[in-house]
C-alpha cells in the first residue's frame, strides 16, 4: 500500500516536478500514433509537430532515409540532426507547396 503523506493545518506540499506520468499527459501526444511522448522525440522542421523516435524512423521516413542517417551518426563524430519532414509535409513538399 502506498503512503500518504497529511499537510497540518496551513500548510501546502510542494514538488518540484512532475512524475513521468504527468508530464506524459501534459505533453501533446505522438502526432502519428496518438499516444503519449515520453523522453525521446523528434520534431518536424516544417509543422513541428512532435513523434517518437520509433514513429518517425519506422513508419515516416523512408529505409534509405535511415540507412544515411545511421551511417552518418556511426561514422562521424559531429552532432548532425536529420531533416524531419512528417509525412502531411512530404506530400504539400511533393506537390509543390
Amino acid at each position: 500500500m502506498a503512503a500518504r503523506v497529511i499537510a497540518f493545518p496551513g500548510v501546502t506540499l510542494e514538488r518540484d516536478e512532475l512524475s513521468p506520468r504527468e508530464r506524459a499527459l501534459a505533453e501533446p501526444p505522438c502526432a502519428f500514433c496518438k499516444v503519449a511522448i515520453g523522453d525521446l522525440t523528434w520534431t518536424c522542421n516544417g509543422c513541428e509537430s512532435v513523434f517518437h523516435i520509433e514513429c518517425f524512423w519506422g513508419r515516416i521516413a523512408t529505409l534509405e532515409e535511415w540507412t544515411a542517417w545511421i551511417r552518418r551518426v556511426m561514422e562521424t563524430d559531429d552532432d548532425f540532426c536529420s531533416d524531419v519532414v512528417c509525412a502531411a509535409c512530404r506530400q504539400l513538399e511533393g506537390l509543390g507547396k
